[in-house]
């Protein structure tokens, strides 16, 4: 294996890294969520509900490919929000000046740290949110 090759196998590992923790989180105490994520279900969040609909388009994708790698999932849950862009972009969570000048590519920044699981995410917060999630959608 030449130089490049590993370090894009690293690269790929610390991907994959980055994202287990949530994963490992959601497997545990996620939403099973059967519906295809929409404008009208969005509808159902308020402003403050970013990391909400982060963990639904998560949830819809878990529960569409439930036995690919967390590094696959991620990718494909980065399609979705940027294939949602135009939904997302309207929603009143992401009526921020950066988000709006920022476009999509602000919102996959944000996704991006949101699974990326920093210090501020606890097991806790992650299940009281998944609560949240359930009381909103009647679940």
């Amino acid at each position: 294996m030449n130089t490049n090759n590993k370090l894009n196998n690293r690269k790929g590992d610390e991907k994959m890294s980055i994202y287990t923790k949530y994963a490992e989180m959601f497997s545990k105490h996620g939403i099973k969520l059967k519906v295809p994520v929409s404008k009208e279900l969005l509808n159902a969040f308020t402003s403050d509900a970013q990391s909400k609909i982060f963990d639904i388009i998560w949830a819809e994708q878990v529960y569409a490919n439930p036995n690919i790698s967390v590094t696959a999932l991620s990718t494909i849950v980065m399609d979705k929000i940027f294939r949602l862009g135009d939904v997302l972009l309207k929603h009143r969570a992401f009526k921020h000046k950066k988000y709006q000048e920022g476009g999509i590519k602000a919102i996959q920044k944000r996704a991006n740290a949101h699974y990326s699981v920093d210090e501020r995410h606890t097991i806790l917060r992650f299940q009281q949110r998944q609560d949240q999630i359930k009381k909103n959608l009647s679940l």
